[in-house]
C-alpha cells in the first residue's frame, strides 16, 4: 500500500517536471530560440522560469514522500520487493 503511494507520488513529480520542461520549451520558442542554456540549467530550483506553484508542488510532494517512508519504517512495513523475496 505504501509502495503504491510512493509510486503515485513519483509519477506526479515526473508529470510536474514534464510540465516545467514544456513551459521552458514554449519560453524558448517565444524567445526565438536565442537561449543557449540547457534544459537542465533552466530546471534548477532557483530558475525564474519555474513557477512558484511548481516549486511549491515539488516541495510538497517531497514531504509526502518522506512522510510515507517514515510511516513505512516506523510501522515496520516491508517494501514490495522485500515481500516478493520471501515468496
Amino acid at each position: 500500500m505504501i509502495d503504491d503511494i510512493l509510486g503515485e507520488i513519483g509519477m506526479i513529480k515526473r508529470v510536474q517536471q514534464d510540465q516545467d520542461r514544456i513551459g521552458i520549451a514554449i519560453h524558448r520558442t517565444l524567445s526565438h530560440g536565442n537561449s543557449d542554456a540547457s534544459d537542465t540549467h533552466l530546471l534548477r530550483e532557483g530558475n525564474p522560469l519555474r513557477s512558484a506553484e511548481s516549486r511549491y508542488m515539488i516541495t510538497k510532494l517531497d514531504r509526502l514522500d518522506e512522510d510515507a517512508r517514515r510511516v513505512r519504517k516506523s510501522a515496520s512495513i516491508p517494501t514490495t520487493s522485500q515481500l516478493q523475496e520471501t515468496d
